[in-house]
C-alpha cells in the first residue's frame, strides 16, 4: 500500500496511527518493568489479535522480542500459522530474527516508526536483493507490502 493509497483510505491511516500509539504505550510499560522499550501489535480486519512487549530480561531469553511474542500469540489465537490478513505494528523495524518468522507467517503488512538500516530485517532483505530504498524522513511510519519498504507518512 503506497502513500497515495493511504491518503485515499483515511481509515487505514487512522488505524496505523492508533496502533503505533498502542505500540508506544506497550514500550513504556515494558520499560517500567526493566525491559528495552519495544512494543508490537498484530491486527486482523481491524481487530487487535495480539500485543506484546519485549520479555528478554524478564524471561532470560534473547528470542523473546516483542514482535516474536506477538506473532506466536496471534497464531495461537487465530489457530493458524499463516497471517496474510494481518498487520504487524512495531516501534522499530523488526530485526532479521523477527523478520524471518513474519515472512514465514506470510504477514500481510508490517508498519514501524523507525527504520534500522543496520539491524533491520526488511532493510537488509532489500539490500541483499539489490533494491534501493528511500531514505527515512525525520518523522513518519514505514510499511512493507511484499517485502517493499515504503514511507506511510512523510514528514510535514
Amino acid at each position: 500500500m503506497d502513500q497515495l493509497t493511504l491518503m485515499s483510505r483515511p481509515e487505514t491511516y487512522l488505524q496505523d496511527l492508533q496502533m503505533m500509539e498502542r505500540c508506544l504505550e506497550l514500550a513504556q510499560h515494558g520499560a517500567k518493568k526493566g525491559e528495552l522499550p519495544f512494543g508490537a501489535v498484530i491486527v486482523s480486519r481491524g481487530h487487535v489479535i495480539a500485543e506484546a512487549t519485549n520479555c528478554v530480561s524478564s524471561e532470560g531469553d534473547v528470542t523473546r522480542h516483542a514482535e516474536l511474542v506477538a506473532l506466536s500469540e496471534a497464531q495461537k489465537v487465530l489457530k493458524r500459522k499463516r497471517l496474510q490478513d494481518c498487520t504487524l505494528y512495531s516501534i522499530v523495524e523488526p530485526c532479521p530474527m523477527c523478520s524471518f518468522p513474519a515472512r514465514e507467517a506470510r504477514i500481510g503488512r508490517v508498519v514501524f516508526a523507525l527504520s534500522s538500516p543496520v539491524m533491520g530485517g526488511y532493510s537488509k532483505m532489500g539490500r541483499a536483493q539489490g533494491r534501493r530504498f528511500i531514505e527515512q524522513t525525520a518523522r513518519g511510519f514505514w510499511t512493507t507490502t511484499g517485502n517493499r519498504l515504503r514511507p506511510v507518512v512523510s514528514a510535514g
